[in-house]
């Protein structure tokens, strides 16, 4: 097998890791990447790590780390760093990619005096971020919730806070609870959009939203919630949805333009 190296982010790994792996999908989510990558960037300079594993000269997975108070995420904290994903490309999974990756960022969060690494991780059969797998990593269960995804009463999983202390004065997050109240406008159609600028999906679909709002601009308001205004977000608590009248849709990935036009169209009604 070919040798890993873990190094950060640099200009030969922008499209990939700013595209997530997604690279020459479409116009669209190339479009999304190089919104997503300015502000990747920029969060750079915030303290935000990227790192980048690399086999054969090409890019194989990425890491993120942040600090806890600059997160776009469902909890808070302080002295900590945040782990809000990670991504290795379908050939090389169950290579020991993931566990490298890991073991990269714990290492560059020391080098940084951080308290510990916390991330959120879920069990069964949902395919992102694997509580088990980071429990085998040494990584603990600081608290445990339900949640139901984008917005599907019907799908109700376990949200697990797991976290690898480095600093025994370290004090563990707490979640956030949504504080957000649907406010109507009388003959209006209301659209929230939340947008998390950390994830692609979330980019795509905030400009979707925002183009089919556009085409019945005299009959919808939106109002746009960012998760990196940090004063905002930690105020109504909600780092990515799409509510129509106050009614949150989605589909577990990139809401689609149809999808988002119909649930508005059905309000307009």
């Amino acid at each position: 097998m070919a040798e890993i190296e873990i190094i950060e982010m640099d200009e030969k790994s922008h499209y990939f890791v700013s595209a997530c792996t997604h690279c020459n999908e479409s116009r669209e989510t190339d479009a999304c990447a190089e919104i997503r990558l300015e502000w990747l960037l920029n969060m750079q300079k915030r303290g935000m790590k990227n790192l980048v594993a690399w086999a054969d000269e090409v890019p194989i997975g990425f890491i993120h780390i942040m600090p806890i108070e600059i997160a776009t995420s469902r909890l808070a904290g302080k002295d900590l760093h945040y782990i809000p994903c990670f991504v290795v490309s379908k050939e090389w999974e169950g290579k020991g990619v993931s566990r490298a990756l890991v073991v990269a960022a714990e290492n560059t969060a020391k080098n940084l005096n951080t308290k510990g690494l916390v991330t959120l991780g879920y069990y069964g059969d949902y395919p992102f971020m694997p509580a088990e797998f980071f429990e085998n990593l040494g990584y603990e269960v600081a608290a445990k919730r339900k949640v139901y995804w984008a917005g599907d009463r019907d799908i109700l999983d376990d949200e697990v806070m797991l976290w690898k202390v480095f600093d025994p004065s370290a004090e563990p997050p707490v979640f956030l609870t949504s504080q957000y109240e649907f406010k109507p406008i009388e003959n209006r159609v209301v659209v929230d959009l939340f947008v998390d600028p950390f994830c692609l999906t979330s980019v795509t679909e905030a400009q979707r939203t925002r183009e089919v709002a556009g085409e019945l601009e005299d009959r919808v308001v939106v109002n746009e919630y960012r998760a990196d205004n940090r004063e905002e977000f930690l105020h109504l608590q909600v780092p990515r949805g799409i509510f129509i009248d106050g009614e949150e849709i989605g589909w577990g990935y990139a809401a689609p333009r149809e999808g988002i036009r119909e649930a508005i169209s059905k309000k307009l009604r």
